[in-house]
């Protein structure tokens, strides 16, 4: 009687639902320590890490030698990619200072005058309201749906 109740419970505990709902209790339940934990695993191992890298080198004494030598002839200087950049740097220097006023302004950044019958204002004709006597021009509010 006792492995049949067992069974159940192995049977009952193995169902999806169940799973589940285990989860969800034990991530809301632990979550602040698993993620500590987490959190504290991963600088252990960059610590571990950083300490392989100082502490244990890689290299063997062939390989520090031919280093050391390298560094040790010092930088060389490129004298004609250093010309280069300069007379470079100059002839775009000459060019920004051309006069661009001969130049088509292909996205209209200059201000366009406005159209020539718009300049006297005395040609703008009142709004008024129909049937309204043509002296006296009730003014019209104008809504837009921008």
């Amino acid at each position: 009687m006792n492995i049949l109740n067992k069974l159940k419970k192995i049977k009952e505990f193995s169902k999806p639902n169940y799973l589940f709902k285990y989860l969800l209790y034990f991530s809301g339940r632990y979550i602040r320590g698993f993620t500590f934990l987490i959190a504290l695993a991963a600088v252990a191992f960059c610590v571990y890490l950083w300490y392989g890298t100082i502490y244990r080198p890689q290299w063997n004494e062939n390989q520090k030698k031919a280093y050391i030598k390298d560094k040790s002839q010092g930088i060389v200087f490129n004298e004609k990619g250093f010309e280069y950049d300069t007379a470079a740097a100059k002839d775009r220097a000459e060019e920004s200072r051309k006069d661009l006023s001969g130049l088509t302004d292909i996205f209209r950044l200059k201000k366009q005058s406005a159209p020539p019958e718009a300049k006297d204002k005395t040609d703008l004709k009142k709004p008024s309201v129909q049937g309204a006597k043509t002296s006296e021009a009730v003014p019209v509010a104008v809504v837009s749906n921008l």
